[in-house]
């Protein structure tokens, strides 16, 4: 986009070769709508980057808040269907829990978003499907982050005691 600003105020510069006003009223018009026809789709892609990283981060920080004591298997977010479908193992969240969970999805900013959990007991895992869910928990990228922040907040508290 400053390219583009750069390159039609450069071209903008008076030519002392033009001899006619006309001329250089046509040639900073079509400039000027070439610029526009080059700023106005990389401004849709900028806005659409930024809200889908404000989703994603909002996404996180849920997650990071309100699953501090499971551990995410499997995240997955659909943007057509506005649906985040998550795979959690650890402790057992009661339905009362998770109706206290959900409902605390309007403070992060996912109000428009369906989020659907599958519950894993340690005791119901299968040693094949404890291989499949390392293997997708070591390839998710977001979810080491996320445990990363959840070890970064677990370390004071550590200290203190």
């Amino acid at each position: 986009m400053l390219a583009t600003y750069i390159g039609t105020s450069l071209t903008m510069v008076k030519n002392h070769y033009i001899k006619h006003n006309q001329e250089a009223y046509k040639m900073r018009k079509i400039l000027i709508l070439v610029s526009l026809i080059l700023i106005i789709p990389s401004l849709v892609s900028a806005t659409t980057l930024v809200r889908e990283t404000l989703i994603n981060e909002s996404i996180n920080k849920y997650l990071s808040d309100q699953f501090k004591e499971n551990t995410i298997l499997k995240k997955n977010y659909d943007k057509e269907d506005n649906t985040l479908k998550l795979t959690i193992s650890g402790n057992y969240l009661s339905d009362e829990r998770l109706k206290e969970i959900l409902s605390k999805q309007n403070d992060y900013g996912l109000k428009n978003i369906s989020i659907q959990i599958s519950q894993l007991s340690n005791d119901r895992l299968t040693e094949k499907d404890i291989v499949e869910y390392i293997i997708q928990y070591k390839n998710d990228h977001e979810l080491q982050k996320i445990d990363k922040e959840k070890e970064k907040k677990e370390t004071p508290t550590k200290n203190k005691e």
